[in-house]
């Protein structure tokens, strides 16, 4: 039931229906402490009617209210008032992002905003899980903006079995995960945990429709776009006159096997890349000394990218396989092992918390004192190895016969020698 103009919800007034979707209505309305229009999505009913959806779309909320990004849309504020649950942010003068209308630069600048929005939103721990034209807006001035990030996570919609297009829910372990069907990847489809990755699969079908005006996984049925999705390569570019770097890119992005597509800060780098070489073979003529500067700009943004890419493989790293395997080395009492591979990625990582909570688990802190100052000392685990700890005569102090110093070693039996 829509809601008329004049309703309250809290201290929100409703001026006008914008518009419906699978996540819920959407209403234009007036914030009164603020004195600004809002957009104000009431989240359907089963949503507010059940209390563990009802926690997880507040926490998915507050998440995304700490993110600001230009190109994903600010919320502002989360409620419950009257039976209705709420999610208020702002209000974008902005059209969905339909249809292939659009030129080749105007293409690759759209695809280098969402590219900058989800490595954004990754970045955080958000993954958006419903990407598609719908839940992006293009304003008047060019301008990306994503909405509905972490939604779907609560939301269930209906499946129409002759519609293509429709959001499909599908049980899996750790809870709903919800998609329109063709944009799903292929683990959505499986009923799968998604990933950053599952957010760029979708991120490729959207460009490719951008690009062609077409899904590359087509079918009369949401069952034919589900196997194709999960057996058929996308459909080819034809003859488009298309890069073959951004064909390329979006090959990439489809992918079947999440671990074989971009990182999502990968592929905004490849997509700036892209962006910055087409700015530069501009429609005029360049001279024989303007061509050198492009072709040196273009190695050089290669190297950028390469050396990006590398450093977001060894983040990425970090943060999956090396804390994963710490964590296993933690739980078997293989603090040496534990704590080299820890003091590793932390060096890639120097901040992360969940690193820095394994290396307290893998070491342990010990005092070390040498009476006179100036004595080397060295430990050596029961297991074998040693491993000298520095302590030299440049720690000595003049006015102290006594050298001191706390150290942070992997657990476990050691000896200590001092000499």
């Amino acid at each position: 039931m829509a809601l008329a103009a004049g309703t309250r919800l809290g201290h929100y007034e409703i001026i006008s229906r914008l518009g419906a979707g699978g996540m819920g209505e959407v209403y234009r309305a007036r914030d009164a402490r603020l004195g600004r229009d809002v957009a104000l999505k009431i989240l359907p009913a089963e949503v507010a009617g059940d209390a563990s959806r009802q926690r997880l779309f507040e926490k998915e909320a507050r998440a995304l209210a700490a993110l600001s990004h230009p190109n994903i849309v600010a919320v502002f504020d989360v409620g419950t008032d009257g039976g209705f649950s709420y999610i208020v942010s702002e209000l974008v003068d902005g059209k969905p992002l339909r249809g292939s209308g659009f030129g080749l630069r105007e293409t690759v600048d759209i695809a280098v905003q969402i590219a900058s929005g989800l490595a954004a939103a990754h970045s955080a721990g958000i993954i958006h899980r419903d990407l598609k034209p719908d839940n992006i807006l293009l304003t008047r001035d060019g301008r990306v903006k994503i909405l509905d990030f972490g939604l779907a996570k609560v939301s269930v919609g209906q499946v129409d079995a002759a519609a293509s297009t429709e959001t499909l829910a599908v049980e899996s372990a750790p809870g709903v995960v919800v998609g329109t069907v063709g944009y799903m990847s292929p683990e959505q489809v499986r009923g799968l945990p998604v990933t950053n990755q599952t957010d760029l699969f979708s991120f490729g079908v959207v460009l490719y429709e951008l690009v062609m005006g077409e899904r590359p996984f087509p079918g009369n049925s949401v069952m034919a776009v589900c196997d194709a999705i999960l057996h058929d390569p996308p459909h080819g570019f034809g003859d488009r006159p298309i890069p073959g770097k951004l064909k390329a890119i979006i090959r990439k992005l489809l992918e079947k096997g999440p671990a074989n597509r971009y990182d999502s800060a990968e592929v905004h780098l490849e997509l700036k890349a892209l962006d910055s070489s087409l700015a530069l073979a501009g429609p005029a003529r360049l001279s024989r000394t303007a061509w050198i500067a492009v072709g040196a700009g273009a190695v050089l943004a290669c190297i950028m990218t390469g050396w990006f890419w590398h450093r977001s493989s060894r983040e990425r790293w970090a943060r999956e396989t090396a804390t994963t395997e710490v964590t296993r080395l933690v739980d078997a009492a293989d603090y040496v092992k534990a704590a080299a591979l820890a003091r590793e990625a932390r060096s890639v990582l120097p901040e992360d918390p969940t690193l820095e909570k394994l290396w307290m688990r893998a070491t342990g802190e010990v005092s070390v004192s040498s009476v006179p100052a100036g004595a080397e000392v060295s430990i050596r685990l029961y297991s074998g190895g040693s491993e000298c700890l520095g302590i030299s005569r440049e720690d000595a102090s003049p006015q102290d016969s006594r050298t001191s110093r706390r150290l942070r070693l992997a657990g476990g039996q050691a000896r200590i020698r001092n000499r």
